[in-house]
């Protein structure tokens, strides 16, 4: 754990991490944990993120997407439509922004990569 003034940074296990440990926690910050993750695991990501933030809690995803049969990841592609598949059960989700960034990922663009659209999501939990 990391703290500052305004701010608590956890490191470790995520899916070892406890509800408990978050109880008092109004915001989240997604930076690269879901794009990081493979497929199989996204859904059990979501899930675990709704069991352990309170209801109020916001949380603020960042999601790459960019055709994956042109580059392996990680990051993977997560797109629009698998991140409301995965939070649409217990979040309200919305897309804050979504605009394409490749001129400024120079990995991508080496590797032909034709667009990379980076996103930023809200999520709120529901408590549904």
């Amino acid at each position: 754990m990391y703290q500052g003034e305004n701010i608590t940074l956890y490191c470790g296990d995520y899916f070892a991490l406890d509800k408990s440990v978050l109880k008092s926690v109004s915001a989240v910050y997604d930076r690269a944990a879901l794009v990081a993750l493979a497929v199989d695991l996204r859904a059990k990501y979501a899930q675990h993120l709704y069991s352990i933030i309170s209801n109020d809690c916001r949380v603020l995803l960042l999601t790459l997407n960019y055709p994956q049969s042109q580059i392996s990841g990680p990051p993977f592609a997560v797109d629009e439509d698998e991140v409301v598949s995965l939070f649409s059960k217990g979040f309200e989700c919305q897309q804050l922004q979504c605009f394409d960034d490749i001129k400024n990922e120079l990995k991508f663009l080496r590797a032909g990569v034709d667009f990379i659209e980076k996103a930023t999501y809200c999520l709120h939990k529901t408590g549904a």
